[in-house]
């Protein structure tokens, strides 16, 4: 994905988002990434989601995470998981929330953990709060 320019990216549908692969999705660069419109980002599908990075994760704003669907957060990998920051933990529904797998969560660093608001810790099954780190 290094020959498009962000240009190019931005310019691309959601349809075109759509289909590239999880690989595709973690070779986009920094910049690359940036580059998707908020459009792009929360119409990303599950496939396309178990690719991003870490670093990419980083990128995604705190109402473009509020607007995944709980199908798209039960995709994104545990390691990318603990890339959100904590303002975006705290934003998220608790439908969100209980959508999150065991090892997402035991993916939550200490700031994740302690963003997660007294509701939200209500809408975490069993097995979830278990897997607190």
């Amino acid at each position: 994905m290094p020959s498009l320019t962000t240009t190019q990216l931005s310019l691309m549908t959601t349809t075109e988002i759509n289909a590239l692969t999880p690989t595709q999705m973690s070779a986009l660069t920094n910049a690359q990434f940036q580059a998707l419109t908020t459009a792009q980002v929360v119409a990303l599908g599950t496939s396309q989601v178990s690719g991003v990075t870490i670093q990419q994760i980083a990128l995604i704003g705190t109402s473009q995470v509020a607007s995944f669907t709980t199908s798209q957060l039960a995709a994104f990998t545990s390691t990318a998981i603990s890339g959100l920051t904590p303002s975006e933990v705290t934003g998220m529904t608790t439908a969100q929330i209980a959508a999150l797998t065991t090892t997402q969560i035991s993916a939550f660093t200490p700031a994740l953990v302690a963003a997660l608001t007294t509701t939200q810790l209500g809408a975490l099954s069993v097995s979830q709060i278990a897997a607190i780190p």
